[in-house]
C-alpha cells in the first residue's frame, strides 16, 4: 500500500497547506487555478540505470503507480535503442500495463520515427 493511501484527504491538504502557505492574499490571487501532476518516473527515472531493468519490472512499476491516483503517468519515451537501451521495449511496456479508469498513460515521442513506432504500437490513436 502506497503511504499516502492511508492517509486522509483533509490530512494531506493540510500537510501541502504547511508547505505552500502564500505569504500574502495578492501572491494567492497570482497562483495557477489549476496544476497538472505527471508522474515521470517510469520513464526519466529508468532511462539512465545503469543495468536494463526489465519488461515484467517496468509494467509493475508502472501499474503500481496507477493504483496511487496520479492522474498522468509518462510510461515510457520512443527513442532509439542504440542511444536510450532501457527504452528499447517500450512498445511492449505499453501494451502490457493495466489501463486503470481515469489514468492517462502517456510516452515522450521526440521525433517523427518515434511517432510512427508510437503510433504502430497503439500507444497513440
Amino acid at each position: 500500500m502506497p503511504a499516502a493511501a492511508g492517509m486522509s484527504k483533509n490530512l494531506l491538504l493540510s500537510i501541502a497547506k504547511c508547505f505552500c502557505r502564500p505569504r500574502n492574499s495578492r501572491a494567492l490571487s497570482a497562483l495557477p487555478s489549476y496544476v497538472k501532476i505527471v508522474e515521470v518516473g517510469p520513464r526519466d527515472g529508468l532511462q539512465n540505470e545503469k543495468e536494463i531493468v526489465s519488461t515484467a519490472t517496468k509494467v509493475e512499476f508502472v501499474n503500481r503507480l496507477s493504483e496511487c491516483g496520479l492522474p498522468v503517468v509518462e510510461v515510457t519515451s520512443f527513442v532509439s535503442p542504440k542511444w536510450v537501451p532501457q527504452m528499447a521495449d517500450h512498445a511492449e511496456v505499453m501494451r502490457q500495463i493495466s489501463k486503470h479508469q481515469g489514468v492517462i498513460y502517456t510516452a515522450l515521442v521526440p521525433n517523427l520515427k518515434g511517432f510512427h513506432a508510437a503510433v504502430g504500437s497503439f500507444c497513440i490513436i
